[in-house]
């Protein structure tokens, strides 16, 4: 399965804001569960696809921040995250017992309430791609991780495909 993580950095330019999310993500995945860089859009909306990965910047249609900003904002809308988990939480919750339940019952009980857990924050605002984070560090989700590092430069947003 694939999905897209994106990863918010400073850099000088769209190659090197590429490589310091490549150098930050380096030692995840193996294998079975690896990530392929596909390129980033800028703060002022410069594009750059690496011809990597299956969700470069062009491709997706995510051509802008405001793109970026409303796609990350509809994953928070999704069925597993935000608004709709909640409804969904509620109503399987009713089924006190949990001892009847059975382990794919559980776990979707458990991913459900990570959805909830991770979109709580931003139920009464919007998402604010260059300061939030959503799922951080979480590559094998659809999600937003801040780089930590005081990088110089111009904010970018870096596209990341996780295969997992």
């Amino acid at each position: 399965m694939h999905n897209l993580h994106f990863v918010v950095t400073r850099a000088e330019n769209t190659q090197d804001a590429c490589d310091n999310v490549e150098t930050m993500i380096s030692g995840f995945g193996s294998e079975d569960n690896w990530y392929s860089v596909c390129g980033c859009v800028s703060e002022k909306n410069k594009v750059y696809n690496s011809g990597e990965g299956r969700y470069s910047p062009k491709d997706t249609g995510y051509t802008t921040i405001a793109k970026i900003k409303r796609a990350v904002n509809k994953w928070m809308k999704n069925p597993h995250y935000g608004e709709t988990a909640r409804k969904k939480l509620a109503k399987t919750i009713k089924r006190v017992d949990l001892s009847t339940w059975d382990s794919s019952e559980l776990f979707s009980l458990q991913s459900l309430a990570k959805s909830l857990y991770e979109a709580l924050p931003y139920k009464d605002k919007k998402f604010d791609i260059f300061s939030d984070s959503f799922y951080s560090w979480h590559f094998d989700e659809c999600g937003v991780t801040q780089d930590e590092k005081e990088n110089e430069g111009t904010l970018y947003v870096v596209f990341v495909d996780m295969h997992s």
